[in-house]
């Protein structure tokens, strides 16, 4: 990529949150080029952002002919960028360990047909789905939840911030853009996708906790209420027996401090389900229950180069 075409790009791509961009802005700085300002800046969700660098308009995007990444000066001929993407940390160990438990796992990304499915299969995920606009992914999730599944939406993109919306749980890496980080029931703080199974590991233990926190409770209730009627709990009685059956369900709600890998994680139990569908990893239902199945769809699990593998 000549330095000139990468320097508009990289002026472009600073006033973008996306992976891609950043990267962009990577190898112009490995230059050491000069990154002009640019003025204008207006993003195309699912396209690319364009804007006014040295009084020209320029777009830096996906190709308005054939696909990839270019920087496009207005009336001239696009430049295209190549960009090698790697997996995100955790992602196959995500997938792997979603895939291990029954649970459905898609791939919507608004990329180009060919490298998803490179990603797919690397993967193993067999449901994907490339060149996928913010409305594709918002009526797959709700095609999904008709067929009585929940949803939960992992995504990083512009363009993914309704999808995160519509989905019944959904989560956002930490360096995602500003509206899917927004939209996102849980924003993960860290770079690896992993802490998205450890959530809903965790998910699953608070809701079991909080169940055991009833049964103490109403057990409690149970006796202290009909003891106290009859005039047989005195003040004193009374006062130990609340203090106790607090100090006790406090305790039990601090197990779930309790750190615990991911790979000695208690395995989910099995729920009768069609073939084609997966049980919820995050009820308490018991193994003989019928839940209603679950699936995931991922978005970020490809990511930008490092400074390393930047574009050229």
């Amino acid at each position: 990529v000549p330095d000139a075409a990468l320097a508009e790009a990289a002026a472009l791509a600073r006033h973008s949150t996306h992976p891609i961009s950043r990267a962009v802005v990577r190898a112009a700085e490995a230059r050491a080029l000069s990154i002009p300002a640019a003025q204008d800046i207006q993003e195309v969700p699912g396209r690319g952002v364009s804007g006014t660098v040295n009084s020209d308009r320029i777009f830096l995007g996906m190709a308005t002919k054939g696909e990839g990444l270019t920087v496009e000066r207005k009336g001239e001929q696009a430049t295209p960028l190549i960009v090698k993407e790697s997996l995100r940390p955790g992602a196959a160990e995500l997938v792997q360990q979603l895939s291990s438990r029954g649970v459905a796992v898609s791939i919507l990304s608004g990329d180009r047909p060919a490298a998803v499915g490179a990603v797919a299969q690397k993967l193993g995920v067999s449901d994907w789905r490339g060149g996928a606009s913010a409305h594709d992914k918002i009526a797959h999730c709700v095609a999904l939840q008709k067929n009585g599944a929940r949803v939960l939406m992992v995504g990083d993109g512009f363009n993914d911030g309704p999808a995160l919306s519509a989905a019944d749980v959904s989560m956002a890496p930490a360096e995602a853009s500003d509206l899917s980080r927004a939209a996102a029931d849980i924003v993960l703080t860290g770079h690896d996708l992993s802490d998205a199974y450890d959530a809903l590991n965790t998910a699953r233990r608070a809701h079991r906790l909080i169940l055991q926190n009833f049964m103490i409770a109403a057990g409690y209730n149970s006796v202290a209420i009909p003891l106290a009627v009859l005039g047989y709990a005195t003040p004193l009685l009374a006062a130990l027996a609340m203090s106790t059956s607090s100090i006790l369900v406090t305790l039990n709600a601090l197990r779930l401090t309790e750190r615990r890998h991911t790979a000695t994680a208690s395995p989910l139990p099995a729920a009768v389900a069609s073939p084609n569908t997966a049980p919820s990893p995050n009820t308490g239902a018991s193994p003989n229950t019928v839940r209603r199945p679950s699936t995931v769809s991922l978005s970020p699990l490809a990511q930008a180069p490092s400074q390393g593998a930047a574009p050229t």
